[in-house]
């Protein structure tokens, strides 16, 4: 993971000269690096308990010797993941390019939390409280992050908090033992957002913004890029049969509790929100279409 932290800082930064952009990969550097100290704590717990670094073999580990290590890659992976305490990194990390974004944020480093979660799963269920704490982390960021992601205006800020807001479904599904949802879910939401990245950068290249108000009717000035956006928004918002429609299922699915079970469908509905209001600008008639249909009439003409 730490090859991750230092090509993250490298990427971010790569408009040096610009103002902001070395502060914004350094500071995804130090919390992610940060994080990746926990999973020294759990070789270490590995080693003292079973004198292997064996992953299997930690299951056989003593309790204290367990919960040291499960706390360890509880860190580790929700730093690396955004996940709530960790999460702010991520919206610094938008200073960097688009295709920096689509790669880095959607489909690998922010995936690999999830990816330890759901590998170390028989771990955190061995020690019973990690596997709550997991599943808590990733419920309640997914609905917080969410709400974060529905008060956006800028495209990719949206995103980023979106992005963290998915994650939390492949984290709570780590901590409820869904592993088969949750590997689904981490694919699908890399496909899916990575392409809603492309559209954002494609965007911001064509009409030089990335503020929502600024790209209202995008989907309809460029028809190819427009289509392809629409659908991806389509499966983040969770629209059957669509793909997160079907993890996202998959996940909750496996969720036991009430209240966990709440807070899990609740985040799922706000998913619907901001993937609502990305359609909502970019499928709108574009500004001053209206008007310059109106300035197009010959003089006297009526009135249809």
């Amino acid at each position: 993971m730490g090859g991750h932290g230092a090509t993250s800082y490298a990427l971010i930064g790569y408009h040096w000269d610009e103002s902001g952009k070395l502060a914004a990969g350094t500071r995804a550097f130090v919390t992610t690096r940060a994080g990746d100290l926990g999973l020294y704590v759990t070789a270490g717990a590995a080693l003292a308990a079973t004198g292997s670094l064996v992953l299997a073999d930690l299951n056989s580990a003593d309790g204290g010797w367990a919960d040291l290590a499960a706390a360890g890659v509880l860190v580790a992976a929700l730093g690396k993941s955004a996940q709530l305490p960790f999460s702010a990194w991520l919206s610094a990390a938008m200073q960097g390019p688009s295709p920096v974004s689509a790669l880095l944020h959607s489909a690998t480093m922010v995936a690999a939390g999830g990816y330890l979660l759901i590998r170390m799963q028989p771990l955190l269920a061995a020690t019973g409280w990690a596997a709550t704490a997991a599943a808590w982390a990733g419920a309640l960021t997914a609905l917080l992050l969410g709400a974060v992601a529905v008060a956006q205006t800028d495209l990719k800020q949206l995103l980023a908090a979106s992005t963290a807001a998915q994650i939390g479904f492949v984290v709570l599904a780590a901590g409820v033992g869904a592993t088969a949802g949750g590997t689904a879910q981490l694919v699908a939401h890399a496909a899916v957002k990575a392409g809603l990245f492309v559209a954002a950068g494609a965007w911001l290249t064509a009409l030089g913004t990335k503020q929502l108000a600024g790209l209202r009717g995008a989907a309809r000035r460029f028809p190819g890029m427009g289509a392809a956006a629409t659908v991806a928004a389509l499966a983040l918002a969770g629209v059957p049969p669509l793909s997160l429609w079907a993890t996202k299922d998959e996940v909750l699915a496996g969720v036991d509790g009430t209240a966990l079970h709440i807070v899990g469908l609740a985040a799922a509905a706000v998913s619907a929100i901001y993937a609502g209001r990305i359609l909502a600008v970019v499928l709108a008639r574009p500004a001053g279409a209206r008007r310059s249909t109106r300035r197009s009439r010959a003089p006297g003409a009526s009135r249809p």
